[in-house]
Parts: C-alpha cells; structure tokens; sequence
C-alpha cells in the first residue's frame, strides 16, 4: 500500500475556496482552517493519530512547485515500484482489515467506544464495560457476524 500525503499551497487552497463558495478571503480562511481542525481531531478521535505527521506517509507531495499532472505521474511510478506491488498475504490482510472496518462501522452509533482488530483469523471486539452488559454487547456483535456472514468475531470485554 502506497500512502501518499498531498499538500496544497495554502494561498491556492484559500483561492479555490473563495471561487467554490463565492466568499471573501478571510471568510474562506476561516473556513478552512476550521475544516482542517475538524479532520485532525476526527482522525485523532477515531484512529488515536495525527495525520499531519508525514511519518505515517510513504510519499508526501507539496503542489506549490508541481502540477497536479506531475504529481499524479510521481504518485503512479512510485506505485509500480516493487515494494507496493501485492502479494497473496498482503490481498488477505487487507479483506481482513476491511471486514474489522466493516464490523466497526456496524457497531459504532451503539457502541462508540468499540475497539475492532485483527488477531490472527479473527476480528476481536473490545468494549469496556460491565460484566452485566457483557450478553447486550455479544448480542449486538453476534447481530453483525451475522449480517457479515461467516466472519469469525471474538467479544472482549474491559473493565471501565
């Protein structure tokens, strides 16, 4: 998997803001800035990370010196080098990854604080909560395994 994190000239970013919403350029940096907050902090609720952290990327592309052209043409050779290409494990981890998610969105308006992973074969569920809610929160898992069909889905319970 190739992640790739794009940068766009913060002048650019307000000038197409103000064309997109026919608004003045402070009223359109406000905007953004506030746009900007909102993903941070929605990454950093979901995920627990900073998505500005061009550690977590691969490839980090700045468009102030580089067409958007340029960058879609650096982004496809930088996909085709070997180390991106797929392989039967990498296939299998990922539709792994993908029913978790899919288990996490099933759960998430009942169960928010819901942690879905992959551990071996399985997708392990942990909700903190009281042993005396332990049935509703495998009642509601079991409710999803069924939905996904033939999903192997664990329930761990934590202690609050």
């Amino acid at each position: 998997m190739l992640k790739v994190r794009i940068l766009a000239d913060w002048e650019d970013r307000v000038a197409e803001e103000m064309r997109r919403k026919g608004v003045p350029a402070a009223d359109a940096r406000k905007a953004l800035e506030e746009d900007d907050e909102d993903r941070h902090r929605w990454s950093q609720y979901l995920y627990g990370i900073d998505t500005r952290d061009p550690g977590l990327y691969d490839l980090v592309i700045r468009l102030k010196s580089l067409s958007i052209e340029d960058a879609a043409a650096l982004i496809c050779q930088a996909a085709q080098l070997p180390v991106f290409q797929s392989t039967p494990a990498s296939r299998q981890a990922m539709e792994k990854l993908m029913l978790a998610a899919q288990v996490q969105t099933a759960l998430v308006e009942e169960m928010p604080s819901a942690q879905v992973e992959v551990e071996g074969e399985e997708i392990v569920v942990s909700i903190k909560g009281l042993y005396a809610e332990e049935q509703k929160f495998i009642a509601k898992v079991d409710q999803v395994r069924d939905d996904l069909e033939g999903v192997q889905v664990k329930v761990r319970l934590v202690s609050p």
